[in-house]
């Protein structure tokens, strides 16, 4: 009975001590091993390194809302994933800088989760890291976004794009990419050949590798 006893005293001690651990990371801040700006900052970037190394992600969602509370669902995002990805606060930081500043000062649930996978798995640690991974990821963004605006465009318009890119490129295997793309637009032959000034050879290849 005693032994029962002990037993549940310390099972209760250790969702306790999760628990505080839990609602603790938030408030937590880089440790000072994985810091990179110890001395004064000496310029714009150095700066935002400095401050997302020395304030915890509680912090930074407050300053970054002019001084409002988070929402508890912004707080739970940010502690889960401190707590399953085992990110430092100061990487966590730069994610949360980062989609915020991009998406209106809005934590969006899947993204951030996606993201910190992604970090975690490459074994993310410093702030500075962070910040060059944060920079890829806005790259494909704007290549997303990029393809996505080009696409929505009328096809006369797009084919007009591709025929000027066709032209200035010069370069027969973009010539053959444009071709295999106004052929898969349905587009006829004889005007895939105008654009391309590909041979009817070339062109033969291209239509029998899209069937």
């Amino acid at each position: 009975m005693a032994k029962e006893k002990e037993s549940t005293k310390t099972t209760n001690d250790l969702e306790q001590y999760e628990m505080i651990t839990f609602e603790s990371l938030v408030y937590s801040t880089q440790p000072l091993n994985e810091r990179t700006i110890m001395n004064e900052p000496s310029n714009e970037m150095e700066k935002l390194i400095h401050y997302l190394e020395k304030v915890s992600p509680y912090q930074l969602l407050v300053d970054i809302s002019d001084g409002l509370k988070p929402a508890p669902a912004d707080l739970q995002t940010i502690e889960n994933i401190m707590l399953k990805q085992k990110l430092a606060p100061g990487v966590v930081n730069v994610l949360i800088y980062y989609l915020m500043v991009k998406t209106d000062k809005t934590l969006p649930k899947k993204i951030i989760e996606k993201i910190a996978t992604h970090w975690s798995r490459m074994k993310i640690k410093s702030v500075p890291q962070a910040m060059d991974f944060a920079k890829q990821e806005e790259k494909k963004f704007q290549e997303h976004n990029k393809i996505k605006d080009r696409m929505a465009k009328p096809s006369e318009d797009l084919h007009k794009e591709l025929e000027l890119t066709a032209w200035e490129e010069g370069k027969k295997e973009a010539r053959k990419e444009i071709a295999r793309r106004l052929f898969q637009d349905g587009i006829e032959v004889t005007y895939i050949k105008k654009v391309t000034t590909l041979s009817e050879q070339e062109l033969i290849e291209i239509i029998q590798n899209q069937s």
